[in-house]
């Protein structure tokens, strides 16, 4: 298994995988030309990173994480915005291994602390991120507002 950080040529992988990612989540939307848009600026204007997994030449898995500032918690902060492992690389460590590249990229670069969202019956993923220290902040709840259309 090989987990690299995502540049110019490994976009294309990754698009294919959010693809199959917003199928299994039911998230509307998907053009081609729009994720690898936002992929590319995403990339190169430095307002993330992104892992990919390859197991045997094949894409098996990525993950994307989003730089913020908060006052808050005193320095940067990150947001896993999607994580997704093929399900035939399910269980494998495929998972294990893009999450401990996300987090010990951020904490060589300082970040305080990551966040995330996941959806209220992925009971699969509410498991694998409570094994690793995530809870659910009580009294607050995460909030959303469109400021362009299709957002």
């Amino acid at each position: 298994m090989e987990i690299k950080r995502v540049g110019r040529f490994d976009v294309d992988s990754v698009c294919m995988l959010v693809e199959k990612y917003w199928q299994f989540e039911g998230i509307d939307g998907f053009t081609r030309s729009n994720v690898l848009s936002s992929l590319d600026r995403l990339v190169f204007e430095r307002y993330g990173e992104v892992h990919l997994a390859m197991v045997d030449g094949e894409p098996a898995g990525y993950i994307i994480g989003t730089y913020s500032f908060s006052v808050e918690y005193g320095g940067r902060i990150a947001a896993i915005d999607e994580f997704f492992v093929e399900p035939k690389f399910r269980k494998s460590g495929v998972g294990d291994r893009l999450f401990a590249t996300l987090c010990k990229s951020l904490c060589d670069q300082g970040f305080a602390r990551i966040e995330l969202e996941v959806g209220e019956a992925n009971m699969t993923a509410k498991s694998f991120y409570s094994r690793r220290g995530f809870e659910r902040r009580e009294g607050f709840r995460l909030l959303g507002l469109a400021l362009r259309d299709g957002s």
